[in-house]
This record gives structure tokens, sequence and C-alpha cells, in this order.
């Protein structure tokens, strides 16, 4: 273990900051997502917490990492829904599985039957 590596200062680099910033949107669409689609209380609260907690490890990990990396971040909100987070583009689990982009008009689709999770 590279203590040094995990407890240095990491200043991210403009692609870095870039995929940071994009993060942080998926991030903001999903928290208002789980507060528009859930009563308000210590559940809603504790999930844009867990949000909150995956978005400060990506960064972490973005950060730490200078090599080129594709990521997924899987959340299963249990009865708001499952959600993931491909490469800063926020989807929404959907019937059958297939993933639909949330908040933008890309096109993307994802089977998560066929992605190496």
């Amino acid at each position: 273990m590279n203590v040094d590596k995990i407890l240095g200062q990491h200043t991210p680099t403009q692609e870095q900051k870039r995929r940071m910033n994009s993060l942080r949107n998926c991030a903001r669409m999903l928290a208002s997502e789980i507060q528009s689609a859930t009563p308000a209380g210590p559940n809603q609260t504790l999930a844009i917490r867990h949000v909150e907690d995956a978005l400060m490890h990506a960064n972490k990990s973005i950060a730490q990492d200078t090599a080129e990396q594709s990521w997924i971040i899987y959340l299963d909100l249990e009865d708001s829904g499952s959600y993931i987070i491909q490469d800063g583009v926020l989807f929404r689990e959907e019937e059958g599985g297939i993933y639909t982009p949330v908040g933008r008009e890309c096109g993307t689709v994802v089977d998560r039957h066929s992605q190496a999770w």
C-alpha cells in the first residue's frame, strides 16, 4: 500500500477536472431524482449521502490514477430504481435490464447484460 499516493495531494489535470465535473453533474441529477421520487426522511437523506460518497470516491480515483479508463458506478436504490453512471453519463434501469440516459438526449442505451461487471 502506497500511503503517500493515498494521502498525498493530487492536483487534477484539465482532462481529470472535466471528468470530475461530468461526474458531479450526474451526481446532482441522481440526487435530484432521488429527492423527487422518494419521501423526505432518513432513507432519502441516506440515499443522497451514498451518492455523495460515490462521487467522492470516483473523484479520488480519477485524481490518483493518470491512466485513461472507463468506469461504471452501479447504484441500487430499491424502490426508486437502479442507476449506473458510466463514463460521466447517468442511466436509469428500465424493464428488461436496459439502461436509458437520464436528463440528456444522447441516444445511448446500455444493455446491462452485455457489460463486464
